[in-house]
C-alpha cells in the first residue's frame, strides 16, 4: 500500500548525523566497521536520473535452535514500472510451517539516506552502522511484525561488478559480510523471539538495469561451530552469485567465494562455477499472477586450477515469491524467489577438506 508523510526534523537530524558518522566509525577499533563505513554507502546521486535505478540493503538471519529464519530488504527504486521513484521495505520470516511476509511501498519523500554512510531510513524502518555493527529495524506495514537486531560483521567484504548486462546496464554487488553474529528480537503479534549469537549475512546491490532483461542465482551459507546444531558461527562461509538473461538460459557473470575465518580462502569465477536447478511448479496457495517454477534442488560445482573445489547441494524448504511487474511494452513478471533450505557442502580448500551441513538462503530470479 502507498503511504504519505512529510520528512520531519527527526529525519533531517538523521541526515546530518549520516554526513559525519563515517569519520567517527572509521576510527573505531573494529577494522571491519571502519572499512564498511566507507564502502557500504548509497549511490543514488550517481543514478538518480535513470528510471532503471535500483539499490538495496539485504540482511538475513537463521536461528536453527528456534527454527527461525528472517529476511529484510530496504530498497530504493527508479520509476520504470510505476512512472515515479519510490522506496520499498520487505520483511519476511518463517517459524516452522507458518511463513509471514510484508512488502510495503512508500513515496521517495518517506526516505532519508546518505551517500557518505550505509545509513538509510524508509518510513519507520531503518539501517544504521554503529561501532557495534549494523542496527537493523524493520516494521511491517500494519505494525504486527517488528524486527530489531544488531548484525556484527565477522569477515572481510568483497565487491563484484557486472558492467555489461542484458538490455544494457550495470550491477555492483558488495558482500559486506558473508558471516555475521546477530543479537536482537523479532516480534509477531504478542509473541517475541529473542536472537542470541544467531548466524547472519548482509549484502548491498546497486546500479541500473531493465528487470525484463535479467535474472540471477544467489546463495549463502555459513558453517555452524563444530558442525553441530546451534547458532554459533563456525570456520567457513560461502556466497555465490550468477547474473543471467531473463529466461535463465545464459550466464553473464558468476562467482563463488569461500571465506575461512575472516579472509577469503578461495574464489571461483565464470567457467569455474557450474549451477543447475531441478525446477518444480509453484504451489497454488501462493496465488501468483502467472504460472511459475522455483528450484526444489540446486547443485553448484566449482573447481580451480590450483586444486580447490567445492560441491554444494541446496534443498529448498520454504519458497517465498516476490513478483515484479514489468513494463507495458514487455508484459509479464520477473519473480525473485526467496528460498530457505539446507546446504550440504563438500570440498577441498587450500589442501584441507571442508564438509558441513547447515541451513541457508537462496534466490532464483527469472521472467515468467
Amino acid at each position: 500500500m502507498y503511504r504519505r508523510s512529510i520528512i520531519n526534523l527527526v529525519l533531517i537530524a538523521i541526515l546530518l548525523f549520516s554526513a559525519s558518522s563515517s569519520v567517527a566509525l572509521a576510527g573505531q577499533g573494529n577494522s571491519l566497521i571502519g572499512e564498511l563505513s566507507e564502502r557500504d554507502v548509497f549511490h543514488a546521486n550517481e543514478y538518480q536520473y535513470n528510471l532503471f535505478y535500483n539499490e538495496w540493503h539485504y540482511f538475513n538471519v537463521i536461528d536453527e535452535e528456534q527454527g527461525l529464519e528472517i529476511v529484510t530488504t530496504l530498497k530504493l527504486n527508479g520509476g520504470v514500472s510505476t512512472g515515479y521513484s519510490y522506496a520499498q521495505v520487505f520483511l519476511g520470516y518463517n517459524k516452522g510451517i507458518i511463513p509471514g511476509a510484508s512488502v510495503e511501498l512508500y513515496p521517495i519523500t518517506d526516505t532519508a539516506f546518505s551517500e557518505d554512510t550505509p545509513n538509510v531510513r524508509i518510513n519507520k524502518s531503518w539501517v544504521e552502522l554503529t561501532p557495534q555493527g549494523y542496527h537493523v529495524y524493520a516494521e511491517s506495514g500494519d505494525g504486527n511484525a517488528v524486527f530489531d537486531a544488531i548484525f556484527k560483521p565477522m569477515v572481510e567484504p568483497v565487491q563484484l561488478d557486472a558492467e555489461s548486462l542484458p538490455g544494457s546496464g550495470s550491477m555492483s554487488w558488495l558482500v559486506a559480510s558473508s558471516k555475521m553474529n546477530v543479537d536482537g528480537t523479532l516480534t509477531v503479534g504478542e509473541k517475541t523471539y529473542t536472537l542470541k549469537n544467531a548466524r547472519g549475512y548482509h549484502d548491498h546491490n546497486w546500479g541500473f538495469w531493465n528487470w525484463a532483461s535479467v535474472g540471477w542465482d544467489w546463495g549463502q551459507v555459513s558453517q555452524t561451530k563444530k558442525n553441530q546444531q546451534g547458532n554459533d558461527v563456525g570456520t567457513y562461509s560461502i556466497s555465490f552469485g550468477n547474473v543471467t538473461n531473463s529466461t535463465h538460459t545464459d550466464s553473464m557473470s558468476s562467482v563463488l567465494n569461500v571465506w575461512k575465518n575472516k579472509k577469503v580462502a578461495a574464489s571461483f569465477n565464470d567457467a569455474d562455477v557450474q549451477i543447475s536447478h531441478s525446477l518444480v511448479s509453484a504451489p497454488d496457495y501462493l496465488f501468483l499472477p502467472v504460472p511459475a517454477e522455483y528450484p526444489r534442488q540446486t547443485v553448484i560445482n566449482a573447481t580451480s586450477d590450483d586444486g580447490d573445489w567445492v560441491n554444494i547441494t541446496f534443498t529448498a524448504k520454504q519458497p517465498v515469491p516476490l513478483p515484479i511487474p514489468l513494463t507495458p511494452l514487455d508484459p509479464g513478471y520477473l519473480i525473485i524467489w526467496e528460498i530457505i533450505g539446507e546446504y550440504e557442502v563438500e570440498g577441498v580448500i587450500d589442501g584441507k577438506p571442508v564438509s558441513f551441513v547447515a541451513g541457508g538462503f537462496l534466490e532464483y530470479a527469472a521472467k515468467f
